[in-house]
């Protein structure tokens, strides 16, 4: 009997610790998710202030406030340095920021814009890795619908990242898991941007088209939540 009971009690003590083993777990991947989710924030805000940037360099040569406005964009981008080699090329497009001349040459406006589609390369590389981390925890079967957003450079130009971002934050407050939304490069509509496809499990895939992020709780009320498509947003009722 003797035996038995500490047979018994060692059981219950590895249950135990097995159990809370098991609530640490949770409690990290918990945490974990959110330090992602922080990190990802901060990769979009390097590509807004990218696209910003070249959007002040297209413009530099006509008036003052363009090179005013790449020169805030550049001090918001020093303080949201986040990936290996950003720091770097960040401090190479301040240098070549800073040499600018008035009036500003084709090389000088060449070199920049290099120093800022490396940015971009950096960071959504990084959004692309980070985002199959994040899927890679969950399992194929309880995956039923694909958010894509476009986010090459036409993308985020006409404002694909606050769309992302709004899909993203609309989910999560609504406590809908079987949803992934990821990025992917330019679909060749570039007129068309920002684009978004959602793919259903066992439908043909939807494409909308001029989204916003005012448009997005309803493509995810009506079509995601309710199996509509909104038609009014898609690509056949934006070519009629």
């Amino acid at each position: 009997m003797r035996i038995q009971r500490r047979i018994t009690l060692g059981i219950g003590i590895l249950f135990t610790m097995i159990l809370l083993l098991g609530i640490q777990s949770v409690g990290y991947v918990r945490q974990l998710s959110r330090a992602t989710g922080t990190i990802l924030a901060d990769n979009y805000n390097s590509l807004q202030y990218a696209g910003e940037m070249l959007r002040s360099l297209n413009d530099i040569g006509q008036d003052s406030i363009s090179r005013h406005a790449l020169r805030e964009n550049l001090a918001l981008q020093q303080q949201n340095i986040t990936e290996i080699s950003e720091k770097e090329t960040t401090a190479a497009l301040e240098r070549h920021v800073a040499s600018l001349s008035d009036p500003v040459t084709e090389a000088e406006i060449r070199t920049v814009r290099e120093d800022l589609f490396r940015i971009m390369e950096l960071n959504m590389a990084a959004i692309r890795a980070k985002m199959l981390e994040q899927v890679s925890l969950r399992k194929d079967d309880c995956i039923d619908t694909r958010v894509v957003v476009g986010m090459a450079t036409c993308g985020i130009a006409a404002g694909a990242r606050p769309v992302m971002l709004t899909f993203i934050e609309e989910l999560k407050r609504r406590g809908i898991e079987n949803v992934t939304v990821s990025q992917t490069g330019c679909v060749g509509m570039c007129r068309l941007e920002p684009i978004v496809e959602v793919y259903v499990k066992g439908q043909e895939k939807v494409t909308y088209v001029h989204m916003t992020p005012e448009k997005v709780a309803r493509v995810v009320n009506d079509h995601i939540v309710n199996g509509n498509v909104v038609t009014e947003y898609t690509i056949g009722a934006n070519q009629k």
